[in-house]
């Protein structure tokens, strides 16, 4: 019995010394696609998760590196535990900045260091709830279509404390909030970028708390652990 618990902690211990950095583009879309029940006739919300993870699948690399100090990018985000809630909304908010982000994994864990992006990212959680009235949800999508043509939403026909209220959001998505670590994003051995990767120790999967790729001029971001899917456009640049 000795030599067993022995050898036992010996393997416990060559684990623990040789974990490595997880590169598993491993989103299952098709699982994704049976928690937003997908398919038939769809409208609303679950319209646009399901074709934002068609394009999610088909997509490439997100290769649009951040060429000023900072780059906001900003659009609609759909969580499966928030279908069509007439009083809430969620949105993507992703800020990058140059140079290399900070490691969300131990120190001892093993990396490849030519999967590192030259850029950081801040995936900020972002959403309105308990809208008063539920038809603020409308003026609240203009920020989602004004991020898609690249112009500013015009608020001018609420009443001044909805004007400044919608005003105050749409300036407060444009910069980061000054708390929240900027992730390191690696290359994944797939299509996707990862932030928050997770180390070979680490059972849950999919492996990493964001996927992102690219398509045209958005991003497309999984966080398939919550789950949410994402579509941004750049709208600041600084």
């Amino acid at each position: 019995m000795k030599g067993t618990a022995a050898l036992a902690l010996l393997a416990l211990f060559e684990v623990a010394c040789g974990r490595h950095l997880t590169y598993a583009d491993d989103v299952d879309v098709k699982a994704l696609e049976a928690t937003f029940k997908c398919g038939g006739s769809m409208s609303g919300d679950r319209a646009h998760a399901c074709r934002i993870l068609a394009d999610f699948a088909s997509a490439g690399p997100f290769e649009s590196a951040p060429t000023k100090s900072l780059e906001t990018w900003f659009g609609r985000k759909v969580c499966a535990d928030a279908i069509d809630a007439p009083n809430r909304m969620d949105f993507g908010q992703v800020h990058l900045k140059p140079g290399i982000g900070t490691a969300t994994w131990p120190d001892d864990v093993k990396t490849d260091p030519s999967k590192d992006l030259p850029f950081g990212a801040q995936f900020i959680a972002t959403s309105v709830g308990t809208l008063t009235p539920p038809t603020l949800k409308a003026e609240y999508e203009k920020t989602v279509v004004a991020a898609e043509k690249g112009t500013t939403p015009s608020f001018d026909d609420l009443d001044p404390h909805d004007r400044d209220l919608l005003k105050l959001f749409w300036e407060s998505v444009q910069r980061p909030p000054g708390t929240t670590l900027w992730v390191r994003l690696v290359r994944s051995n797939g299509s996707s970028l990862l932030g928050g990767a997770f180390s070979s120790d680490v059972t849950t999967k999919p492996s990493a708390n964001y996927f992102v790729r690219g398509k045209a001029n958005r991003m497309l971001v999984v966080y398939p652990h919550m789950p949410c899917v994402a579509e941004l456009w750049k709208i600041h640049t600084e």
